[in-house]
């Protein structure tokens, strides 16, 4: 079967339910969910207020957003070197 084109329209339905029979693959997908809600609020949480970090709050938002560049460019070398 072409996955491409579906045969009904509750193609995208009939994936999701065979995700969720079993217990594994619920538990992974709300372990999944947590992490990258956890994750997503301390970086946003963080990026958001690094005004109140303490000295000049330029300088300290211009040195996050230094470190966020070079830590995007160093995980994608990494992907690239160890894949995923």
């Amino acid at each position: 079967m072409d996955m491409t084109t579906p045969k009904n329209h509750f193609f995208a339905l009939d994936i999701i339910l065979k995700l969720l029979t079993t217990k594994k693959c619920i538990i992974c997908i709300i372990q999944d969910l947590f992490y990258r809600f956890t994750m997503g609020l301390t970086y946003y949480g963080i990026s958001m207020h690094t005004g109140h970090l303490g000295g000049n709050p330029f300088i300290a938002f211009a040195l996050s957003g230094f470190v966020d560049l070079i830590s995007g460019f160093l995980a994608l070398a990494i992907m690239d070197y160890w894949g995923r």
